[in-house]
C-alpha cells in the first residue's frame, strides 16, 4: 500500500486541531475537539489519538498510508527527544510526547512548537512559498517568532531561536513580562501590551471615546482601539502609532540580524491590515540603513486558522526530506 498522507495535530491548551493532508498539501478532512487538559495527560492523549482516527475514517484513508504525524505544542520542546519539556496551559512537564503516540501509530512521528511549526506552514503552504529564507512572527496575546535559513527551521543550540517576544527592547521599561525580565518586545507591542496601555492611559485620567465603547475597561482590546481611531480617537491613534512604530524598529533590526527574503507576520494583531503593515513599512524605510534589507518585503500570513495544521505536516514534510511544494 503506498504511503500518500500526512496527520498534521496542533496541540493546544484548549483545543486539539487534527488534519489529514496529502502530499500536494491539500487539507482532506480536520477534527476539532476540547483539549481538556483537566483529564490529564492520559486523557489527552487519548483525545489526541481519536481524532486522528476520524479525519483517517473521514478520507477513507488507512494507518498504513500515513508517511508521517507531525504534531506542534505551545511551549519549549525538544524536537530531538520527542518531549515537551512545559506546557502551562495543559499543565505538563517533562512529557515524552512522540513515545506517546507512537505507542498507537506506528509510523514516524515529529514534534515542533508552535511558532516554529507556524514558520513552517507558511514556508510550505503560504506565504513563504518560493523562498528559502524567512522570519515569521506572530503578534498576539504575546509575540512569538520562527526562523527559517536555508528551507529549513532554525532551532538553536537549546531549541530556543526565534523566541523573539522576550528580546529586550527597552531597558529601562517599569513592566514585567511573564519571563521574569522587564523591556521585553512582548510587553510593549503584543495586543496584550497595547490593550493595557490604552487602559493605563485612560484610567489615569486622559480622554478617549474607548470609555463609552466597553462597560468595563478590561474588555479593551486591539479592535476596540482600531474601532476608535477610526472614529478620531486621539488617544487611540497615538496608542495604534507607538505600538506600529516599536515593531517596526524591532523587525529593522531583526532584518539587520538576519537578512531574509522575507517577513511574515499573523496573529490577532495582524488583522489591522494595512493599518499595521503600511506603517510598519514605513518606519523600515525611515530608519533603516540604505541597504537591500530594508526593501524586505513584510506581509500577512496566508495560512489562516490553520497554520498549526499545516505547520505541523510541513514538520513531517521538513523531517523525511520531502520535496517542497510550490
Amino acid at each position: 500500500m503506498s504511503r500518500k498522507y500526512v496527520v498534521g495535530v496542533d496541540l493546544g491548551g484548549t483545543k486539539i486541531a487534527t488534519g489529514l493532508g496529502n502530499m500536494e498539501g491539500d487539507l482532506l478532512a480536520v477534527r476539532i475537539i476540547p483539549t481538556q487538559a483537566s483529564l490529564g495527560v492520559d486523557g489527552v492523549i487519548e483525545r489526541i489519538h481519536s481524532t486522528i482516527y476520524d479525519v483517517l475514517e473521514e478520507a477513507g484513508a488507512d494507518i498504513d498510508e500515513l508517511y508521517g504525524i507531525g504534531i506542534c505544542s505551545p511551549g519549549p520542546v525538544n524536537p530531538k527527544t520527542g518531549m515537551i519539556a512545559l506546557a502551562p496551559n495543559l499543565g505538563w512537564e517533562n512529557v515524552p510526547l512522540v513515545q506517546l503516540i507512537a505507542k498507537e501509530f506506528p509510523v514516524p512521528v515529529f514534534l515542533e512548537n508552535d511558532a516554529n511549526a507556524a514558520a513552517l506552514g507558511e514556508l510550505w503552504f503560504g506565504a513563504g512559498r518560493g523562498v528559502e529564507n524567512l522570519l515569521y512572527i506572530t503578534v498576539s496575546t504575546g509575540i512569538g517568532g520562527g526562523i527559517v535559513l536555508g528551507g529549513k527551521i532554525y532551532r538553536g543550540r537549546n531549541f530556543m531561536a526565534g523566541e523573539i517576544g522576550h528580546a529586550i527592547f527597552d531597558a529601562n521599561s517599569p513592566v514585567q513580562c511573564g519571563c521574569g525580565q522587564y523591556g521585553c518586545i512582548e510587553t510593549l507591542a503584543s495586543g496584550t501590551a497595547i490593550a493595557r496601555i490604552a487602559r493605563e492611559r485612560i484610567q489615569s485620567g486622559e480622554e478617549s471615546m474607548i470609555r463609552s465603547m466597553v462597560d468595563n475597561l478590561d474588555e479593551v482590546d486591539v479592535r476596540i482601539i482600531a474601532q476608535a481611531e477610526e472614529k478620531g480617537d486621539k488617544l487611540a491613534k497615538d496608542v495604534l502609532d507607538n505600538a506600529v512604530r516599536t515593531l517596526g524598529l524591532f523587525i529593522a533590526s531583526l532584518l539587520n540580524i538576519l537578512d531574509v527574503d522575507r517577513v511574515i507576520i499573523g496573529g490577532g494583531v495582524s488583522k489591522l491590515g494595512s493599518r499595521l503593515f503600511d506603517g510598519i513599512n514605513d518606519v523600515i524605510v525611515k530608519n533603516m540603513a540604505d541597504i537591500p534589507a530594508k526593501n524586505t518585503p513584510i506581509v500577512p500570513s496566508q495560512t489562516g486558522d490553520n497554520v498549526g495544521i499545516l505547520g505541523a505536516i510541513g514538520l513531517v514534510f521538513e523531517s523525511i526530506g520531502y520535496s517542497r511544494v510550490g
